[in-house]
């Protein structure tokens, strides 16, 4: 290598450093790509940096551009960077208005623990999100760079209530998977999703799952196979008309008296899927009927108008 060769090296390295340093990401890009071909004939130990630059802001770019980098692919194309890199300190800009030496490892857990949460999620698998939360933890309290990017966080939040909403969901999921066969063994998982939520700060989340929970501890006793049954999910309130001799009796078996507000009754699904299905029955007759009267009205009247048709035709003669 020659003297010229470093220098040239040197002053095209400086120009991306500052590139990236006024937040000109896409400028920035480039110009470490293009460094690349340089270094592999000057200096060979630094091409991984910067190739990691070079994918670093083109995730920054994506933002700037106010574009999810999880939807352009880019965040996933940094991420699977760090496969074939060993972890090393170098300067970076990064989004939030950092500029300064940090390590890759830094970066590299918080968009494995991003990608690994977004695809946990979408693809409803809690062995992928139990990984997403020991990267998190690594990050601890520090603030998420990237969080507040992507459309699965969209918020400022460190790494610590990062891991915390993915320990809920693993519990969301796990619930939903058997809450219509099992509700009380899904309890369990709702609660301590609850839990987390509250401790991630996630109000929003931690009410939506109560109510959940609240409708999964109902108990309802189906007024027509007098079957006792749990989960607001696998009962309905129909409208009737309960006299008080009816009241009395309840009071009188000990029966809850709350599911049966606004002179409601219980009906297991099973119980008023039948009722329904035997009204749409009858209402079909009953319309097959009254289209059959309406027919035979009509033909009356066709009947009678072509009588008096002829009657008005008879007299004109």
């Amino acid at each position: 290598m020659s003297e010229k060769q470093l220098l040239k090296l040197s002053m095209e390295l400086e120009k991306a450093e500052n590139s990236a340093r006024i937040r000109q990401f896409e400028k920035a890009a480039k110009q470490y790509k293009n460094l690349i071909k340089l270094a592999q004939k000057v200096n060979p130990g630094i091409i991984n940096d910067l190739t990691f630059l070079s994918l670093l802001y083109t995730v920054n770019h994506d933002i700037s551009r106010r574009q999810d980098p999880l939807i352009t692919g880019s965040l996933h194309s940094l991420d699977t960077l760090q496969k074939d890199l060993a972890y090393s300190t170098i300067t970076m800009a990064l989004p939030g208005g950092f500029f300064g030496e940090i390590n890759t490892k830094r970066v590299f857990d918080e968009t494995r623990g991003i990608v690994l949460m977004d695809r946990g999620k979408r693809e409803r698998d809690p062995a992928l999100l139990l990984p997403a939360i020991k990267r998190f933890l690594e990050i601890g309290k520090e603030q998420l760079f990237f969080g507040r990017y992507v459309g699965i966080i969209e918020r400022r939040i460190s790494g610590t209530r990062a891991a915390l909403e993915c320990e809920a969901e693993s519990h969301i999921i796990r619930a939903a998977e058997i809450a219509d066969e099992n509700p009380s063994g899904a309890i369990p998982h709702y609660m301590l999703a609850v839990r987390a939520y509250r401790a991630a700060r996630r109000s929003d989340c931690e009410t939506k799952y109560r109510n959940v929970l609240i409708g999964l501890k109902k108990v309802g006793k189906c007024w027509f196979c007098g079957r006792l049954v749990q989960g607001a999910n696998h009962f309905r309130l129909l409208n009737s008309s309960i006299s008080q001799y009816f009241v009395n009796l309840l009071h009188e078996n000990k029966e809850d008296l709350r599911v049966y507000k606004d002179s409601a009754v219980v009906a297991c699904i099973p119980c008023s899927a039948a009722i329904e299905q035997e009204a749409h029955k009858v209402a079909k007759q009953y319309h097959e009927w009254t289209v059959r009267q309406f027919e035979a009205v009509r033909n009356d009247i066709r009947k009678l108008a072509e009588a008096i048709n002829r009657l008005s035709q008879g007299g004109k003669r």
